[in-house]
C-alpha cells in the first residue's frame, strides 16, 4: 500500500525613512588649487548599477560614490518556502576631486558601508508581515556575499561595517526573509520596508557610519522602499501506511491501520482512495488469473469529531477531518486517522489462486 502525499504551502512582502544630508565647498586659500571636500554627501542612487565614471561634476560625487543595483521594489513567494531571497548589488567607493580635474573616470578608493533597516514591527520589536493571522514576524538578514558576512537587522539599530571595493566594482548582496515559525495560517503576507545604506570613513567612526560626519563618505537618502509578499496555502501531508497482510481463513477478513494527516494551522481535509485493480470498486486481483476480490473501505478520525465515513473508489469524502497540527503526528506517536479494511467471507468463496494484491492510493485534500 502506498501513500500519496499532496503538499502545499505558503509564502511573503515597505516604509521609510529620510537621511539629512548636506554639502559644503572648502577652499584653501593661498593654494594654486582649491581642494573639494564634503561632510556626509547623499545619494538619490541615480546611477545605480555602473562603477559611478559617468558622474563628472564634483558637487555629484554622493552619486558617484554609492549605488545600490536590483533591488526588488516587491518580492515575493508562495508554496512550502524556507526563506525568501533578494539578491542584489552595491558600489561603495570613493573618489577626490582636486584643483581642476572634473571629469575622474573611476571611483578608485574602496569605501566601508553600514546598513539599516526601517519597516514594520511589532511591540516586540520584531519585523513582520501582515496577513489573515495577523502580524507574523521574520528575520530579515543582510549578507555581504564577498566573505560571507551577515547581519541580523533590528530595529533602529545600524550593522557592523561590511567591505566597499575599488573603482565602482558592484559587490554582490542579498536580503533574506525567513519566517520565525513555520506554521501558520493560509493567505496572503505582507510587510513594507526601507534599506538605508551609509558609507563609514576613517577609524574615527567609532562604529557609527550612520553618523559619522567626516572627510570622504556618503549617504544614501533617502533609503529604498520594497516590499515582501509571502502568499501561503493550506500545507498538507499523509504519512505513515504501511503494507497490509491478509489471511483467510474462511471467515470474514477485517484489518485495520493507524495514519498521520498534518494540515498547517490544523485546517480541515478530505480524503480520497484509488485502487489500481478497481474501477468504482476496491479490488484485490490474482496473482496468476483474472480473477478478483472486491474488499470495503472506512476511515475515520482519532481525534474528534470522528466523523466515520465510508469510501467509494476513486472520488472525495464529503466528510471532513482536522488535521493534526504537527508534521507526522510527533513522529508518529500520535497518529491521527484509522483505515478499516473489510472482506466479508461470502467473497473468499471458490478462490481460484492462492494469493491476491491491490495497491491503495490515499489522496489528501485541505479545505
Amino acid at each position: 500500500m502506498t501513500a500519496q502525499v499532496f503538499s502545499q504551502t505558503s509564502g511573503l512582502a515597505g516604509s521609510f525613512i529620510r537621511v539629512a544630508g548636506f554639502t559644503s565647498i572648502l577652499s584653501a586659500t593661498g593654494l594654486s588649487e582649491s581642494v573639494l571636500a564634503q561632510q556626509s554627501y547623499t545619494s538619490n542612487n541615480s546611477y545605480p548599477c555602473s562603477n559611478g565614471s559617468e558622474v563628472v561634476a564634483p558637487d555629484r560625487l554622493g552619486d558617484k560614490a554609492i549605488g545600490i543595483c536590483g533591488l526588488n521594489s516587491l518580492s515575493e513567494a508562495s508554496g512550502d518556502i524556507q526563506e525568501i531571497i533578494n539578491s542584489f548589488t552595491i558600489r561603495s567607493c570613493w573618489a577626490w576631486w582636486e584643483g581642476n580635474q572634473y571629469t575622474t573616470a573611476y571611483c578608485e578608493e574602496p569605501r566601508g558601508f553600514s546598513v539599516e533597516l526601517y519597516g514594520d514591527t511589532n511591540a516586540d520589536g520584531d519585523f513582520v508581515l501582515t496577513g489573515p493571522a495577523g502580524s507574523i514576524p521574520v528575520d530579515i538578514r543582510f549578507r555581504h556575499e564577498p566573505d560571507g558576512s551577515e547581519y541580523r537587522f533590528q530595529a533602529n539599530n545600524q550593522s557592523q561595517e561590511f567591505s566597499g571595493a575599488a573603482n565602482g566594482a558592484q559587490i554582490p548582496v542579498k536580503i533574506i526573509v525567513t519566517p520565525k515559525s513555520g506554521t501558520f495560517p493560509p493567505g496572503e503576507y505582507e510587510g513594507n520596508f526601507s534599506f538605508a545604506l551609509y558609507q563609514c570613513r576613517g577609524t574615527w567612526n567609532g562604529g557609527d557610519c550612520r553618523g559619522a560626519d567626516s572627510n570622504g563618505k556618503a549617504n544614501l537618502s533617502p533609503p529604498l522602499d520594497f516590499g515582501v509578499r509571502l502568499t501561503s496555502s493550506a500545507r498538507i501531508q499523509i504519512t505513515g501506511l504501511e503494507d497490509m497482510q491478509l489471511i483467510s481463513t474462511g471467515e470474514d477478513i477485517d484489518a485495520s491501520q493507524r495514519f498521520c494527516v498534518y494540515t498547517s494551522d490544523g485546517s480541515e481535509f478530505r480524503i480520497k482512495a484509488d485502487s489500481q485493480y478497481g474501477s468504482g470498486t476496491f479490488a484485490l486481483k490474482s496473482q496468476t488469473s483474472t480473477q478478483t476480490i472486491e474488499y470495503d473501505l472506512r476511515t475515520w478520525a482519532l481525534i474528534g469529531p470522528r466523523r466515520r465515513a465510508r469510501l467509494d473508489e476513486g472520488v472525495f469524502t464529503r466528510n471532513t477531518w482536522h488535521g493534526h497540527p504537527q508534521k507526522a503526528c510527533n513522529a508518529g506517536a500520535d497518529e491521527n486517522m484509522l483505515l478499516e479494511l473489510r472482506i466479508p467471507s461470502d467473497r473468499l468463496q471458490s478462490l481460484e489462486s492462492t494469493s491476491y494484491h491491490d495497491t491503495l492510493t490515499l489522496t489528501v485534500e485541505a479545505e
